[in-house]
């Protein structure tokens, strides 16, 4: 299946998989999940070696696509994670995502799909963790902390808004194009977010046809699930300050 990368600028530092380049040889991990995105069923799983001394992100999709199979998954919506360790060997197996192992560079996943409609390939949004961005301890916890705090506020927007309300606060007034050059950047930056609370609650709204208790009900869930992406985001962020900067396979140009 045709693996699409696309990279969280927030974590990474960039958009352009090319300029997150890798000093090492790595393991990747896929999990192809399904069900409740707080407790998911794995369908499919596999760990396999990545020749990535010298290479970038961006040699991802094809390893992805020539090396997990979904042809022999039921029909039915499924999601697609995946886990980059380095120094690491498939030998050694690959630890789940969850884990926040600090053998992990970058972690991803896509949006839930029907997989029977998936011929044509799914998106990957890669998040960054152990990667060498430039980012001091200090910086990255008060930017963890910033984004913790406007969290519940931005739904699923992660820290988009406030990249563009820094760079609005960067351009000089009246200044129009730097204005849609902060706004690019926001289109950008939604695009490379994941949404797994929208994910649940557009198939649950599709469900109730009209039912007014139904769709209260999705909502609950929704915010339920916002809320807890909030906390789990921000012990990444945090998790990932720890490690930043002794991150020595990986950076980002």
């Amino acid at each position: 299946m045709p693996v699409t990368l696309n990279l969280d600028s927030a974590s990474c530092g960039t958009n352009t998989a090319t300029q997150v380049s890798l000093s090492c040889d790595s393991a990747v991990g896929a999990w192809v999940k399904r069900g409740d995105p707080a407790d998911p069923d794995i369908s499919e799983d596999a760990c396999v070696d990545f020749a990535s001394d010298g290479e970038s992100l961006a040699a991802l999709p094809a390893l992805l696509s020539d090396s997990v199979d979904l042809s022999g998954i039921s029909s039915g919506d499924v999601w697609l994670e995946i886990g980059v360790y380095a120094p690491a060997s498939a030998a050694d197996g690959c630890p789940e995502i969850s884990a926040l192992d600090d053998h992990m560079i970058a972690y991803g996943r896509t949006s839930t799909t029907d997989i029977s409609n998936a011929s044509r390939g799914v998106t990957l949004i890669v998040s960054c963790f152990a990667v060498d961005t430039g980012l001091t301890m200090d910086t990255c916890t008060a930017d963890c902390a910033e984004t913790h705090t406007y969290c519940p506020y931005a739904a699923e927007s992660g820290p988009c808004d406030l990249i563009v309300d820094d760079c609005y606060n960067a351009c000089a007034a009246d200044d129009e194009p730097c204005f849609a050059a902060c706004d690019a950047d926001w289109d950008v930056c939604i695009d490379d977010q994941p949404t797994p609370c929208d994910d649940v609650l557009t198939p649950c709204l599709d469900e109730c046809t009209g039912d007014l208790t139904c769709e209260d009900d999705c909502y609950e869930d929704y915010d339920d699930c916002v809320a807890m992406n909030c906390e789990t985001l921000n012990d990444t962020c945090v998790a990932r300050c720890g490690v930043v900067e002794d991150a020595t396979c990986a950076s980002s140009q």
